[in-house]
């Protein structure tokens, strides 16, 4: 529906009164284009010409013009655009492509315009080429002057940067910066091209990014716990004594998840979870016949690279143990799985000890999104690790694989471990 009202005698125009010709109690008027009787409103006439077929283009055009411009002569009504914004509606629509990574081109698609023309047909959309331009150079200088805004009224930042592949497979160095009370802001990320991330190269880009800004505003540097990466904190230290250089915890944290499935039992177990899920990502008529079953859910392959995602492939195997054992069974399928695997499947050994490493897993990958969050400080973290070092010694496992456990969540606490961490603790007042 169009918005505003425009002066009568700009829309009259185009309309002839039908005189009552019965008892109807709205007056309506006729188009002197196309003959079509329409309710005697301005918003009606008004939107009727936009739509109408018979108008002749240089009048429609006309009428667009003075709409989107608010033109009309100065003696008629007054014309109030007031409730309709286009560089606004621009800037908004712009930034809904940008936070959503939708491909510009799908502005141009038929249905959009469709749309447009019957939410608000005087508004003009913007072409691909006003999203890839004008409007992402404007977005972009309003963000800037946010941020440089923002900076100028802080004085304690946190600077994390993270290296990474896009989907074209190449290299970026992100910077990524956290302030008090407040969401982490991305501040950049480079491209790096054919250069290696050394130590020397990775120190070189956080300085940059630290003098820029202002070295004074500086409190910490979060990376991942690479060796490049902490012979990097070495050389910014010589630089900024004061600086708090620290490992990611919720990298340790899926380190420490990747010692553990190591352990042979367990590894043994994953296997079995693998073999499984390996058979129907790679028989498309039986993955089509599990998720025909009642309650079934996809499969999830775990990650070698995020070791949480272990714990999520267990699940989805253990909320598909219905629809597993009612495929398996069916003619023409049993004789294709492996026949040590399929007793393992219509059996109870397997299902027993899944839910029991489901159990014991599930405290780890808490800790693993709560690390990942951006509400954890860094005293809480402190208590976290202990948390869940008590955690297992009052689990009832077998003595042996209880120690091991607790050594290794020792060692990846040890790695994460920094001074800073048990003062921000003792200086909580919770």
């Amino acid at each position: 529906m169009l918005r505003g009202r425009p002066p009568l005698k700009e829309i009259r125009k185009h309309f002839e009164k039908i005189e009552e010709t019965d008892n109807r109690k709205t007056a309506r008027q006729r188009c002197k284009h196309c003959g079509n009787s329409i309710i005697d409103l301005i918003d009606r006439l008004k939107n009727h010409l936009i739509k109408c077929k018979k108008l002749p283009n240089h009048m429609k055009d006309s009428l667009y013009y003075k709409i989107q411009n608010n033109s009309f002569d100065s003696d008629s009504e007054d014309f109030n655009m007031s409730s309709f914004d286009q560089k606004n509606a621009d800037k908004t629509l712009a930034k809904f492509f940008y936070s959503t990574g939708i491909a510009f081109t799908a502005i141009e698609n038929p249905f959009w315009h469709e749309f447009m023309k019957i939410v608000q047909p005087t508004y003009i959309s913007p072409n691909r080429r006003n999203l890839a331009n004008n409007l992402l150079d404007a977005e972009y200088q309003i963000e800037q002057e946010d941020l440089k805004k923002i900076l100028e009224n802080t004085s304690t930042i946190t600077l994390a940067s993270d290296g990474w592949s896009n989907i074209r497979q190449e290299s970026v160095l992100n910077f990524i910066l956290y302030l008090p009370n407040a969401k982490p802001v991305f501040y950049d990320a480079k491209y790096t091209g054919s250069e290696s991330h050394t130590a020397e190269y990775i120190y070189n880009e956080i300085k940059s990014v630290i003098e820029t800004i202002g070295s004074s505003k500086f409190v910490g540097v979060i990376t991942d716990n690479a060796n490049t990466m902490r012979a990097a904190w070495k050389r910014l230290n010589q630089d900024y004594p004061k600086l708090i250089c620290l490992g990611c915890n919720a990298h340790i944290g899926h380190l420490l998840v990747k010692d553990i499935i190591k352990h042979e039992k367990i590894d043994k177990l994953m296997i079995q979870v693998k073999q499984i899920i390996n058979f129907f990502h790679s028989h498309q008529k039986e993955e089509a016949i599990l998720s025909s079953q009642p309650n079934s859910i996809r499969l999830i392959q775990p990650s070698d690279t995020r070791w949480g995602t272990y714990l999520a492939s267990i699940q989805s195997i253990r909320r598909n143990k219905l629809g597993l054992q009612m495929t398996i069974i069916q003619h023409g399928i049993s004789n294709k799985i492996n026949h040590n695997l399929r007793e393992q499947i219509l059996g109870d050994t397997l299902w027993e000890d899944l839910d029991k490493l489901a159990s014991f897993l599930e405290p780890f990958i808490k800790l693993i999104f709560l690390f990942e969050s951006d509400t954890l400080l860094l005293s809480h973290a402190y208590d976290e690790w202990q948390k869940l070092r008590e955690l297992i010694n009052i689990q009832n496992l077998e003595l042996d694989f209880k120690s091991y456990i607790i050594s290794l969540i020792d060692k990846r606490f040890e790695f994460a471990f920094h001074p800073a961490m048990a003062i921000a603790n003792l200086l909580d007042p919770r």
